[in-house]
C-alpha cells in the first residue's frame, strides 16, 4: 500500500482542510461506485461450489483485496484526477 504525502495533496489543493471535504466526497463516490460493482456481480454470478473432505458441498467466496476507498481517494486527489469547484453562498 503505498501512502500519499501532503505535500503530494497540497499541489492539487492548498487548503488541507478543503482537501479532505473533497477527497471525502470522492471517497464516497469510488465506495458507491464499488458497491453497485458487487451487486451487480452478486446477480450475474452463481456461487462456486466445493466438495468437502465428506463429499459435501460448500459454497465459497472469492475477495479480492482491494485498496481503500480513502486512500483511492486521496490518490486521485494528488494525481489532479479529481474536479472540483466551490460555491459561495451570497447569491
Amino acid at each position: 500500500m503505498t501512502l500519499v504525502s501532503l505535500e503530494e495533496i497540497k499541489k492539487s489543493v492548498p487548503n488541507v482542510y478543503e482537501a479532505v471535504m473533497i477527497a471525502a466526497r470522492e471517497a464516497r463516490r469510488i465506495n458507491a461506485e464499488r458497491l453497485a460493482e458487487k451487486a451487480q456481480f452478486i446477480e450475474e454470478e452463481e456461487p462456486v461450489q466445493e466438495q468437502n473432505l465428506l463429499g459435501e458441498h460448500e459454497q465459497t467466496e472469492v475477495k479480492e483485496v482491494e485498496e481503500k476507498v480513502t486512500v483511492a481517494a486521496l490518490k486521485r486527489l494528488a494525481e489532479g484526477k479529481v474536479g472540483f469547484s466551490f460555491t459561495s453562498d451570497e447569491d
